[in-house]
């Protein structure tokens, strides 16, 4: 029925008077065509004339002045690994036929997968109950992925702030590798929320309560980068205290600005006057991502965490004035370990000491950092396992 073209098409017609369709449906013929195996575009055209005549099919087709009113695609159970990805409102469960997709061959057999990289070193407290508890765990589980997948599930699931999970997770913090650098993109993922301070009310974890209540639901980070910094820039964002005398990168969270949700996000950053810097194109159709925002300074650092004080940490800095970070991200310290190759558990360090200015040369004790969740950054491998078992996938 396109004017422009006499190609063929699989028609759905609701036109017909037996159907008993209503309006707008009863002006509705839907044209689909196979753009791959088992993927198929369709097209909704909508009749603009003649609408209060009886259908007649031998009526010529320009006769009704059909229009075009969207697109939408049909797809067979090849494609519902992919759908639920890209599609996360279709909420396509992970076991539906098609999504748990086999791996590569051999790749979950590679070590790579199955090892932990741990300091040789003790470096934190370390609780060998809690770590022989972690390694039974890990016998049911075919990749360290995996079992960081169960955590998560077990952390969200029950909303217990007081979850030996949190210790589980913990434990293998403790005894990640405090690397000295990190240079590019990383994906991301949550492992859970923790409440601390005025949001631990009864032992509830309301934090993650609300993230999963709603914010989930608006997410639109999907990983950091790490890009090199000049020293002069180093010490313009820093008043000077940082003299890039050890490996210092400049940090952003990535996000997708994609599905309307996504946008209407932006927006709100756009009032909020986050400093947000698009990228270009060969960027964020390589990485999924279109925006860099909420910047960090990265390096090499010590431990603010009381559970393992002074533990050699990759430390990602929000908390400079020049950042210009928004509340309450502004009181923020990430700190990274690596738990195996190309993949590092996160713990999220916030100041509850809000009013006390910051100070980098300061004991961090004075603020009273506390532990308000964990997340994992991993390589393109390792997300790739993450697709196939459907781990976080709101933002990936």
């Amino acid at each position: 029925m396109n004017r422009n073209t006499d190609r063929e098409v699989f028609s759905l017609n609701y036109r017909w008077k037996n159907l008993k369709n209503i309006p707008p449906l009863r002006w509705l013929i839907d044209e689909l065509v196979q753009i791959a195996d088992g993927l198929y575009l369709g097209q909704l055209l909508f009749a603009t004339d003649k609408l209060f005549d009886e259908y007649d099919p031998a009526c010529p087709v320009a006769d009704y002045a059909y229009q075009n009113f969207g697109y939408f695609l049909l797809f067979d159970e090849r494609w519902n690994g992919e759908a639920r990805r890209l599609f996360p409102f279709l909420e396509i469960p992970e076991n539906a036929p098609g999504v748990a997709a086999a791996p590569a061959a051999g790749m979950l057999e590679r070590s790579k997968f199955s090892t932990f990289t741990f300091e040789e070193e003790e470096c934190a407290p370390l609780n060998e109950s809690v770590f022989q508890a972690v390694l039974a765990d890990f016998k049911n589980s075919p990749t360290i992925l995996h079992l960081l997948k169960y955590y998560s599930d077990s952390l969200q699931g029950t909303m217990d702030n007081n979850s030996p999970f949190f210790l589980k997770v913990q434990e293998l913090f403790n005894r990640g590798i405090g690397i000295t650098d990190m240079e590019g993109y990383y994906r991301g993922a949550l492992v859970s929320w923790h409440s601390e301070g005025i949001f631990k009310l009864f032992d509830v974890n309301t934090i993650s309560m609300a993230y999963n209540g709603l914010a989930v639901k608006f997410s639109t980070w999907t990983g950091k980068a790490f890009d090199a910094i000049s020293r002069e820039r180093l010490g313009e964002i820093t008043d000077g205290f940082e003299k890039g005398e050890v490996p210092t990168r400049w940090g952003s969270n990535t996000q997708a600005l994609r599905t309307f949700k996504e946008k209407f996000v932006g927006k709100l950053t756009e009032i909020a006057r986050v400093w947000n810097e698009p990228v270009d194109y060969e960027e964020a159709q390589r990485n999924g991502y279109d925006v860099k925002n909420f910047f960090f300074i990265a390096r090499q650092g010590c431990s603010v965490s009381r559970a393992c004080p002074g533990k050699p940490i990759y430390q990602l800095n929000y908390r400079w004035p020049k950042l210009r970070t928004i509340i309450p991200d502004c009181y923020c310290i990430d700190e990274l370990v690596q738990i195996a190759e190309g993949l590092y558990i996160g713990q999220l360090m916030y100041a509850t000491k809000v009013f006390l200015p910051y100070d980098p040369a300061a004991d961090p004790a004075l603020y009273e950092y506390r532990n308000f969740g964990f997340f994992l950054l991993m390589d393109e491998e390792w997300h790739q396992i993450r697709l196939q078992i459907g781990y976080d996938l709101s933002n990936a």
